[in-house]
């Protein structure tokens, strides 16, 4: 209740909002057209001057009717993509291009390649550690529970780690599963905007029941301040991209408890972002077609991470936020594959 209540105050303060008169004009229309209050305009900044009347964007009904339908989401192949560990364990099997994944653990079973390592204290935890730091070609390690989501429960791990934060992860890795990952190596270009954490692409796919692939949306996030995560959730924001050309469209958004700005400039390094072309996006794409081919989820968001030498696919998302990627398309009843899908519910 006090985050809506806070979400409300940025809305009351915010100095770009549209006329009034305009904002009770546009949701009385939204009411007559979708036939209930459209909270989505003021959650997605549509009361915003410079924000588009939302006829040709999903309602919340719409978006939750896709999301829970069981035709486009089987359970099967989303608890495939939840758990990191499976997902990491099939990309190494077709030799699909993602992190590479050094250990695991489930509990206090503890692998090193296909070995089990005994560990079962936190003295054994350290050397465990300590060898997959010797055998990592990075110096850092990304430790993440295997299904985590939002960018918690995730961790890095390097040669400076202190016992007592490792002790730490010891007591959250010991009760649960996680996945043991080199750290990738970012873009020069990437890193330049934001370089503490690694900056990720979502791309939304749509398996249509012919077996080919279209893209749906997406956006790139970036972290802030000094997070090593992304993720909106946990801060950072995220800006739409251009399907035609590759780069970022003119601002981006955060999530509205975090303020309502638009953001045209990195917060942290100040460096511009509206019209940044995205490295390797077209190959960026043409892999998260192939990844779908793979796992037969009619829709899924994919996170690639961009490297010096092209995209790697970080995870899939079984339960994509396709509202966030419908800004790219300006709109997704403008997307010709848009009447198949609420078709096929």
């Amino acid at each position: 209740m006090r985050a809506h209540w806070k979400r409300i105050l940025f809305i009351l303060k915010d100095r770009h909002k549209k006329n009034f008169w305009t904002i009770i004009i546009e949701v009385s229309k939204l009411i007559w057209l979708k036939g209930e209050f459209p909270i989505y305009y003021f959650a997605r900044f549509f009361y915003k001057k410079g924000m588009p009347f939302p006829r040709d964007y999903m309602n919340f009904k719409e978006y939750r009717s896709i999301i829970y339908s069981k035709k486009l989401f089987r359970q099967t192949t989303a608890d495939l993509l939840k758990n990191k560990i499976s997902f990491a364990l099939l990309c190494e099997q077709k030799s699909l291009p993602a992190p590479k994944t050094i250990g695991y653990n489930i509990f206090n079973s503890f692998f090193n390649g296909k070995s089990i390592v005994p560990t079962s204290s936190f003295d054994e935890f350290k050397i465990y550690v300590k060898n997959l730091l010797k055998i990592s070609d990075t110096e850092q390690v990304f430790v993440k529970a295997s299904e985590s989501k939002g960018g918690k429960g995730v961790y890095m791990i390097s040669p400076n780690t202190r016992d007592e934060e490792l002790e730490d992860i010891w007591n959250n890795v010991k009760n649960g599963a996680y996945i043991f990952q080199e750290a990738l190596q970012q873009h020069e270009s990437v890193n330049e905007i934001y370089p503490n954490s690694i900056n990720t692409v979502r791309i939304e796919t749509y398996l249509k029941p012919s077996g080919n692939v279209e893209i749906l949306g997406g956006y790139m996030r970036f972290g802030s301040g000094k997070s090593y995560v992304d993720n909106v959730s946990s801060g950072g924001f995220f800006v739409p991209w251009d399907i035609k050309t590759g780069k970022l469209r003119e601002h981006g958004y955060t999530a509205l408890i975090y303020g309502s700005d638009f953001i045209t400039h990195h917060p942290t390094t100040g460096l511009r972002i509206s019209n940044y072309k995205i490295p390797f996006f077209f190959e960026a794409v043409n892999l998260c077609k192939e990844f779908a081919k793979h796992i037969p989820n009619r829709i899924i968001g994919w996170d690639v991470a961009i490297t010096p030498s092209g995209p790697l696919i970080i995870e899939g998302n079984h339960d994509a936020a396709i509202i966030a990627g419908e800004y790219s398309y300006e709109g997704f009843k403008k997307h010709p594959a848009f009447k198949e899908i609420l078709a096929s519910i």
